[in-house]
C-alpha cells in the first residue's frame, strides 16, 4: 500500500512541473576552408516554449582548444524565435576542423540546451601555384615566372611579397592583388644538371606556403681536355688515354667525344667516338711503329691533342717446334743480329750461328733435322735477343742430304760452312784422313769405271761412316 501511494505522488510531480525547452537553429555556414585572420559569422536563432532568460554562448572548438568568444543575454518570450549574429576572427590556437557551439543556460541554471554547426576547416597554408612555360633552361636564359597567391577561401592575396631561393640567392617578388610575375637570368657560369627553386610566401597573419620547383640548366660543353696514363709505352704495353668533357661551370659532364691516334708514320690508327670520363684503353701492337703518336679529341668546335712515344724494341722470340727452331721478330723494328742453337750429347756438339734480317712479325723456321745427324740432343736455344734456355733429350731426326752427310762425315763439316776441330786423342785425326783416303779411291773408281766420272742411274753409293771420339761443330746457317 506505501508503495503505491509513492508512485501516485512520483507521477503527480512530474504533471505538475512546467514541460520547458528551447529550439536552437545554427544557419549553416556555406564557407568551409578558412585562413588565420579570417572571420567566421555565425547566424543563431533560438525559440522558447515558455518565458525564460538567459545567456546564449558561442564557442569555437578545435581539437582540443576551444574559446568562447560571444555570450549574449536573453529574455525568451513564449513561442517567440530570436535571431542572433556573431562573428569571431580565427587566431593561431585555431587550426585543423573546428565547429561553432551555441548554447543556452538559464539564469537558475535548470534548464541548458545547444546546438552544433556544421564543421569547418582552418589552416595557415596559402594557395599558391607557380607557372613556368618549361622546366630546361640554357646558362644565360631567363626563368619567366608566374603564378597566383590566393586564401583556403578562394581569395586574392595582396600587399605580401614572395621570396625565391636560386643560385644562392634571393630574389624578392611582390604579389599583386593575388598574381606574381618575374624573370629570374640563369648564371653563365651555372653547373649544369638538377636544380631547386624555392618559393616562400607569408602573410602578416602566419599563413605562408613553402614549396619547391625542380628545373633543369643545360649542360653546354665549354672545355676539353685529354689524361694519359703515361708518355712512353713498349709494344704489348696498354695505355689508358681519358677524354673529359666540362660544362660551363667547368664541371667535368658525361658525354661522346671523337678520339683519333695518329702513328709516327702519321697514319691514322684509331677514330672512333668515346665516352667522356672512362679511360679508353689503346693496345700498342707488337709491330707498331716506333715513334711520336698524336692523340686528338674533339668535340664540336672544342679541340685538345697530346702527344706520347712508342719505344723501339729490338726483340726476338724463339721456340721448338719438334723438330724446327722458330723464330720470330717480336719487336717493332727490323732485327739484324746473330743468334746460336747449340745441340749437345755425350759424342757430339753442333754450334749453329745464323746471320737474322727479319722484319717486324716475320718468322723464319730452322729445320735441325736437315743440320745434324739423328740422335738425342741436349739444346740450347735464345728465349730472346738477350736469354735463353736448355731443353734436354730432345731427339732430333737425320733428314739431311747426302751431300751434306758426306760432308760433315770428312770434316765435321755441316751445310752451314763450318770449320771444325776434333776433341780427344789423335785417334780422331787418323780416322779424319782415313775417310779422306776412302772417299777419294771411291770417287776414283767410279769415276774411272765411269769413263767420265758420272754415278750412272740406280747405282747405290754408299759412303759409309767412321767413328769419331766428339767432335765440335762451330756451322753458320745458310738459307737452303
Amino acid at each position: 500500500m506505501a508503495i503505491k501511494n509513492r508512485l501516485i505522488f512520483l507521477i503527480m510531480a512530474v504533471i505538475l512541473i512546467p514541460f520547458v525547452f528551447a529550439e536552437i537553429k545554427i544557419e549553416p555556414i556555406e564557407i568551409e576552408n578558412y585562413n588565420l585572420g579570417d572571420t567566421i559569422n555565425v547566424k543563431t536563432t533560438i525559440k522558447e516554449t515558455d518565458s525564460l532568460t538567459g545567456m546564449l554562448k558561442h564557442t569555437i572548438n578545435c581539437g582540443d582548444y576551444a574559446l568562447t568568444y560571444a555570450v549574449t543575454p536573453l529574455i525568451l518570450e513564449y513561442d517567440v524565435e530570436k535571431d542572433v549574429e556573431t562573428s569571431v576572427l580565427l587566431i593561431g590556437q585555431m587550426d585543423g576542423g573546428c565547429e561553432i557551439v551555441a548554447g543556452f543556460e538559464s539564469l537558475d541554471g535548470l534548464f541548458t540546451e545547444e546546438e552544433r554547426s556544421n564543421i569547418l576547416t582552418v589552416s595557415s597554408e596559402l594557395d599558391v601555384e607557380i607557372l613556368m612555360d618549361k622546366v630546361e633552361f640554357l646558362p644565360q636564359e631567363n626563368i619567366v615566372v608566374g603564378g597566383t597567391v590566393k586564401t583556403k577561401s578562394g581569395e586574392n592575396v595582396d600587399g605580401v611579397q614572395m621570396t625565391v631561393n636560386f643560385q644562392n640567392k634571393d630574389y624578392i617578388v611582390d604579389v599583386d592583388d593575388g598574381k606574381i610575375a618575374t624573370k629570374i637570368e640563369v648564371l653563365a657560369s651555372m653547373n649544369s644538371g638538377t636544380h631547386n627553386m624555392f618559393f616562400i610566401v607569408e602573410d602578416k597573419n602566419g599563413n605562408r606556403k613553402e614549396f619547391t620547383k625542380e628545373i633543369t640548366i643545360v649542360a653546354v660543353p665549354s672545355r676539353i681536355r685529354l689524361e694519359l696514363a703515361k708518355k712512353d709505352v713498349d709494344p704489348l704495353e696498354t695505355l689508358a688515354i681519358t677524354p673529359y668533357v666540362h660544362d660551363q661551370s667547368d664541371t667535368p659532364i658525361p658525354d661522346v667525344v671523337k678520339i683519333e691516334i695518329i702513328d709516327a708514320k702519321r697514319r691514322k690508327v684509331v677514330d672512333e667516338e668515346v665516352s667522356s670520363n672512362v679511360a679508353y684503353n689503346f693496345v700498342v701492337e707488337p709491330a707498331s711503329v716506333p715513334g711520336e703518336y698524336i692523340v686528338k679529341i674533339s668535340k664540336d668546335r672544342l679541340k685538345k691533342e697530346e702527344n706520347f712515344i712508342v719505344n723501339e724494341v729490338e726483340d726476338i722470340d724463339v721456340q721448338l717446334e719438334g723438330n724446327i727452331v722458330v723464330i720470330k721478330n717480336i719487336g717493332n723494328v727490323v732485327y739484324k743480329d746473330s743468334t746460336t742453337i747449340i745441340l749437345e750429347n755425350e759424342d757430339n756438339k753442333y754450334i749453329l750461328n745464323k746471320k737474322l734480317n727479319l722484319k717486324p712479325g716475320e718468322i723464319l723456321e730452322i729445320d735441325l733435322s736437315k743440320e745434324v745427324k739423328e740422335d738425342v740432343y741436349d739444346i740450347t736455344i735464345p728465349t730472346s735477343k738477350d736469354g735463353s734456355k736448355v731443353i734436354e733429350d730432345t731427339k732430333i731426326s737425320d733428314n739431311r742430304g747426302v751431300i751434306k752427310k758426306v760432308g760433315q762425315g770428312i770434316g765435321g763439316i755441316t751445310g752451314f760452312s763450318t770449320a771444325a776441330k776434333t776433341k780427344g786423342s789423335g785417334k780422331g785425326y787418323l780416322a779424319f784422313i782415313a775417310i779422306i783416303i776412302i772417299v777419294v779411291v771411291i770417287v776414283g773408281y767410279f769415276w774411272k769405271g765411269s769413263g767420265g766420272g758420272d754415278v750412272q742411274k740406280g747405282e747405290k753409293v754408299d759412303f759409309g761412316a767412321v767413328e769419331q771420339g766428339k767432335s765440335e761443330s762451330v756451322s753458320e746457317f745458310k738459307d737452303n
